[in-house]
């Protein structure tokens, strides 16, 4: 269990309880300047180098074959792991510990951010802004071809490749148009909604305060599943991860 407490967290670690402290802790006490290093440009004079000095040994770390060198039991790097898997890719690498990393520092320090009323309020706010400003918006409809759109100076597609290639395709350049065709796109995960009548009846009452819940196995088995999808496949025992609200 991840706690918003380090040291409660820790607590529940067992053995591997002071390793958890070892390797989290200097990040959690610098949590204001790791976001600001991690969520800026990586290509920049760091404004703290003993923050990232130390977020930079970790990912070294936790990021190839030497991730398992601290720990002695299974809960401890399984709960690394399945932030890491957040990135939805091999592990271990250096992308996978520099996600897990900063959202575990996060989770310990402040908290995951989410807007009060869920995801929806900022999407909300958004639209209500283009009326606001005399936009119009119109769904329901879809755009097979930019010549159904009237004029405008800018348009702006949130689409995939494919799809950009298709809707724009007299528009673009012919080398440009063959890229997007060829365009390989990553993994992805697969979300389903659930409607229920009462709460989920875990038998670790702890659960029932927890915002996400991952379900997985150890370490390993996290590895071979996300190995799975980078490969392809669906893998026999996949890794999931729920919120409930």
């Amino acid at each position: 269990l991840a706690w918003l407490d380090l040291e409660r967290t820790v607590e529940g670690l067992g053995i591997d309880g002071p390793a958890w402290r070892a390797l989290m802790g200097p990040l959690v006490e610098r949590a204001h300047q790791v976001a600001q290093f991690a969520g800026s440009n990586v290509l920049q004079v760091p404004r703290h180098p003993l923050a990232v000095v130390h977020l930079g040994l970790r990912i070294l770390e936790q990021g190839t074959p030497l991730w398992n060198l601290r720990f002695r039991g299974d809960e401890a790097p399984a709960l690394m792991t399945g932030v890491n898997a957040h990135s939805i890719l091999r592990m271990p690498s250096l992308s996978t510990a520099a996600v897990g990393l900063v959202l575990a520092t996060h989770g310990h320090a402040r908290g995951w951010p989410i807007p009060v009323g869920g995801s929806q309020t900022i999407i909300t706010a958004m639209a209500d802004d283009v009326i606001a400003h005399g936009g119009e918006i119109v769904t329901g409809t879809e755009i097979t071809s930019l010549d159904e759109l009237p004029p405008a100076r800018a348009i702006l597609l949130d689409t995939s490749a494919r799809a950009l290639s298709r809707i724009a395709r007299r528009r673009l350049p012919d080398r440009y148009r063959r890229r997007l065709e060829r365009f390989s796109y990553g993994n992805a995960v697969a979300k389903v909604d659930y409607a229920l009548s009462d709460p989920v009846p875990w038998t670790n009452a702890d659960l029932r305060l927890a915002g996400t819940v991952h379900i997985g196995g150890p370490r390993a088995e996290l590895q071979e599943s996300e190995a799975d999808v980078a490969a392809g496949r669906h893998p026999r025992s996949p890794y999931v991860f729920g919120r409930a609200t």
